[in-house]
C-alpha cells in the first residue's frame, strides 16, 4: 500500500464504506515478511532488528485481514526506523486472553529518540506530527499512526503507546485471532508468555 491508498482508505472509513477482508494465514510468516523487508534497512543504519515470538505464536494460523495487519506493522516499524539511530527495533508477539477471547498482541519497541509527553496525544490524530529536533528525520506526513489506529480498531482491537525522550518508544496493539478458526491454537490457560 502507498500513502495515497492509506489516505483513500481513511476517507472510506470516514464515509463508512471501508471493508475488512478476512482470510486464514500464518502469523509467523507475516512477521518474517516484515523482518525481511526491514532487516537490510536496519543493517544500513547499524541498528538491530529483533523478532521475538512466544511459543504459542510460532505455528499460529489467524483469521483476520492479512493485508491490514501487514500495513499496521509496516507503518509502526517504518516510524521507528525514522527516529532510531542506534540500538534496536524489536517486534514482540504473544497470545493474550481477555474477556474469554484470544488476541494476538504485538509490541513494536525501539531505542529511538522517544516522544515528549506533550506530543504523545497528537500521534494518533490525523497529520499529528511531533516537535522536531535537529537530529530527527524531517520526512513524514503524520498519517501512518492515524491509519494504523483505524485499522486496528476495524479489526476489533486496540492500540496504545509508551515513550520517554532519550529512551525510546513502545507501541502495543492487539487484535482477535478468531477463536472459531483457531480452536487447535487456543491458549491452555489465562497465562500469557512472551
Amino acid at each position: 500500500m502507498t500513502l495515497i491508498e492509506d489516505i483513500l482508505n481513511l476517507s472510506k472509513m470516514e464515509a463508512g464504506t471501508f471493508f475488512i477482508s478476512k482470510e486464514d494465514f500464518s502469523l509467523p510468516e507475516v512477521l518474517e515478511e516484515i523482518q525481511d523487508i526491514f532487516s537490510m534497512q536496519c543493517e544500513q543504519k547499524r541498528i538491530k532488528f529483533i523478532l521475538n515470538l512466544s511459543k504459542n505464536v510460532r505455528k499460529l494460523v489467524m483469521y483476520s485481514d492479512k493485508g491490514r495487519l501487514k500495513q499496521i506493522l509496516m507503518n509502526l516499524v517504518s516510524n521507528s526506523m525514522k527516529f532510531t539511530f542506534a540500538g534496536s527495533i524489536t517486534i514482540e508477539c504473544k497470545l493474550v486472553r481477555q474477556d474469554r477471547r484470544e488476541f494476538a498482541q504485538f509490541c513494536v519497541i525501539d531505542t529511538g529518540v522517544g516522544i515528549k509527553k506533550k506530543d504523545q496525544g497528537k500521534l494518533f490524530k490525523l497529520f499529528g506530527m511531533i516537535s522536531k529536533t535537529k537530529s530527527m528525520n524531517k520526512n513524514g506526513t503524520g498519517i501512518g499512526l492515524t491509519v494504523s489506529k483505524k485499522y486496528v480498531e476495524a479489526l476489533g482491537g486496540d492500540i496504545s503507546l509508551e515513550s520517554a525522550p532519550g529512551v525510546g518508544t513502545s507501541i502495543t496493539f492487539k487484535i482477535p485471532i478468531n477463536e472459531e478458526a483457531n480452536k487447535e491454537h487456543l491458549l491452555k490457560s489465562d497465562r500469557s508468555i512472551c
